[in-house]
């Protein structure tokens, strides 16, 4: 059985990562207007 708790940090980490990436670089269709 998997660990709720590691779970929810695991797809945390996931989510930051991706708001990150989509701050960073616009999102992911490619449109770069401030970088």
């Amino acid at each position: 059985m998997l660990e709720f708790g590691g779970l929810v940090a695991l797809l945390a980490v996931i989510g930051l990562g991706l708001y990150v990436y989509v701050d960073r670089y616009g999102g992911f269709d490619g449109d770069r207007t401030t970088q």
